[in-house]
């Protein structure tokens, strides 16, 4: 027995899908304002596209500077 199993459905409802054992909650338990979701999903946005550009660096530099 898992802990989604101590679930009220009625309040909580989870996905099930067919015979896979995983299952999940369909609503999410937390609940914070617009504002917040906005500002992790820009805080990810930027820092996608500082790994994106750290990512080009390491791709654009001399294999030598890999070996210490």
């Amino acid at each position: 027995m898992t802990y989604i199993d101590s679930i009220d459905q009625n309040i909580m409802p989870f996905v099930k899908y067919g015979d896979y054992p995983d299952r999940y909650p369909a609503l999410s338990a937390l609940h914070f304002d617009k504002n917040f979701y906005t500002e992790i999903r820009n805080a990810s946005r930027a820092l996608f596209f500082i790994f994106e550009k750290v990512a080009k660096v390491f791709q654009q530099a001399p294999v030598y500077i890999f070996l210490f």
